[in-house]
């Protein structure tokens, strides 16, 4: 799972210069999709193979509720959340004997294996550099610290300093102290330094601490959690083959197209446990390159296909954990992102759709468009930016279904995952 598990900063840090990349007219892009746009698009495939499988559900308006029928005396609420990206809530997704498996199972993983670490192990100890002179760039410049220029730096003037150098940085009180104080400890006895004391500081030890916070605090990592798998074809129980079932009945894709999906991801968020604004797949653009559910994850040539998501919360949060489409519905955003909203440590409020955990319930949404002219994996849908708010207390337990599927260049290549079930 290496390739999934870095995809996510990677796709992050590339909405922050160009999310729209490639699309020169907003209004023309926007217009050119406004029926794909409400989810309202329907596709007659007709009986030749060379149309794609894919298709979406309607979305119709925010708000708008259907009832489907997934079989075995279940049905479900389908409630539009919003239309860009198409994201639905469904509640009572999942029951409680199932996620009570489902955990149960990683419980159990984790203990035998560790789980895939995703920022949650535990920190190891600053070890203070031995280098000596001033840090680069702005860090090392006084003005950039005092910014009441006042001719002193302060502890909040310092936190400050350290989020604007990198927006996922939120150090506190106390992390400033502890940071002055093994640079000089006779320095910041008062809490401030001053332009004098500044000159003789050993401001590099200033710049290493702010690579130890975000390299090794899990607090400022860009996902904070951990994650296992749970592989479709090793319950002998039956249940998770009922939910698969239950997913191709609800998204209406062809099961080839379900039974070919990923395995199911298990997350667990502990207090402070977040993951920053991101992608769950790669742009279009890269579309030559095979996808890596058809080649396997391990490969450096191959890029990540999730035409949709489906995420369940496994339980109720006490506080926070909220889900956040940072500019769902938002027609005012047209080429970027600022790098410093995808910080929902910080930025968490300011989404335009926030999902409260609820257990349960479920979110579907659409990562791509489907191709007009092939009806496979169209446009990456640059709506979809989302991500995971800071638990605040108590922990939260999710699962990911992801079910992957190709553009035109590559259908001929079936699904790793695909028995043949």
């Amino acid at each position: 799972m290496k390739k999934l598990e870095i995809l996510g900063f990677a796709a992050s840090i590339a909405a922050s210069i160009f999310l729209f990349k490639g699309i020169k007219d907003w209004k023309s892009f926007a217009s050119e999709r406004s029926d794909e746009l409400k989810g309202t698009m329907e596709y007659d495939y007709g009986s030749g193979k060379e149309k794609g499988p894919l298709t979406r559900l309607q979305g119709f308006r925010v708000g708008h509720l259907q009832t489907v029928d997934l079989g075995k005396d279940k049905k479900v609420s389908l409630i539009t959340r919003s239309l860009m990206p198409l994201a639905f809530e469904i509640p009572d997704f999942l029951s409680d004997s199932e996620i009570e498996f489902m955990v149960g199972k990683a419980k159990q993983q984790f203990m035998d294996e560790g789980g895939a670490e995703s920022g949650l192990s535990e920190k190891s100890e600053y070890v203070k550099t031995a280098a000596q002179g001033k840090a680069n760039g702005h860090l090392a410049e006084f003005d950039f610290w005092d910014t009441d220029n006042d001719g002193f730096i302060d502890i909040y003037e310092a936190m400050d300093a350290a989020t604007r150098h990198n927006s996922f940085l939120r150090p506190d009180e106390n992390d400033i102290r502890d940071m002055f104080e093994s640079i000089d400890p006779s320095v910041f006895e008062d809490e401030l330094v001053s332009g004098e004391e500044w000159i003789d500081m050993q401001t590099i030890g200033i710049e290493d601490r702010f690579n130890y916070w975000f390299a090794e605090d899990r607090r400022f990592k860009f996902r904070n959690s951990k994650e296992t798998w749970l592989f479709w074809e090793n319950d002998k129980t039956g249940l998770l083959m009922d939910i698969r079932d239950r997913v191709a009945k609800l998204t209406k894709l062809p099961k080839k197209v379900v039974y070919g999906g990923e395995p199911i991801q298990i997350s667990l968020y502990h207090p402070s446990g977040h993951y920053h604004a991101h992608y769950d797949s790669e742009s279009h653009i890269k579309s030559d390159q095979p996808c890596c559910h058809q080649v396997g994850n391990s490969s450096d040539n191959c890029i990540v296909c999730r035409f949709l998501t489906i995420m369940t919360y496994m339980n109720n949060v006490e506080e926070g954990g909220e889900t956040a489409f940072v500019i769902a519905d938002n027609m005012t955003y047209d080429h970027q992102v600022p790098a410093e909203q995808l910080n929902l440590s910080k930025h968490c409020q300011d989404a335009n759709l926030l999902v409260r955990p609820s257990k349960g319930t479920a979110l579907l949404w659409y990562n791509h468009y489907v191709d007009a002219e092939s009806k496979f994996l169209g446009e990456l849908d640059p709506f979809s930016l989302h991500g995971g708010c800071d638990v605040i207390k108590g922990e939260k337990w999710i699962s990911n279904i992801w079910l992957p599927t190709s553009y035109e260049e590559h259908k001929e290549k079936p699904s790793i995952y695909y028995k043949g079930n």
